[in-house]
């Protein structure tokens, strides 16, 4: 359950996207959800949460991730196991951004930490039997 607050900064959000798709990379609402699908975010800012919003305008502007993002051991034990995966840090990020609604690492707690764990063990698991 989101806050009001969270509820609001969603919305200006989203202003923001379609204004700076608008206006500063000049495409039509239909050409942002094309860019939305083809970079992973689906074509509905609505469906997005608060954290993929963030990544998303931060995408489209051209900033990257946070290297300086702060990685305990478990951080760094969930990036390895994302690299065997074969993923990005870009793409983990945007997966655990989607199931917890944090944008980095250090907001996420040692609990969700250890859930993000057991669910790449499990997706390792599954693509190692394929």
């Amino acid at each position: 359950m989101n806050t009001s607050r969270q509820i609001e900064k969603e919305k200006k959000l989203r202003r923001e996207i379609i204004l700076l798709a608008k206006n500063d990379l000049h495409l039509s609402v239909d050409d942002l959800h094309s860019k939305m699908h083809s970079l992973g975010f689906g074509s509905s800012l609505r469906k997005l949460n608060l954290s993929m919003l963030v990544h998303l305008k931060n995408r489209l502007q051209g900033i990257m991730l946070n290297p300086n993002d702060t990685m305990d051991n478990q951080s760094q034990y969930i990036c390895s196991l994302a690299i065997s995966l074969g993923w990005s840090r870009e793409q983990l990020y945007l997966f655990f951004a989607g199931k917890f609604n944090k944008s980095e690492f250090r907001y996420l707690s040692s609990n969700e930490k250890g859930a993000l764990i057991h669910i790449l063990k499990q997706m390792r698991a599954k693509h190692e039997l394929t």
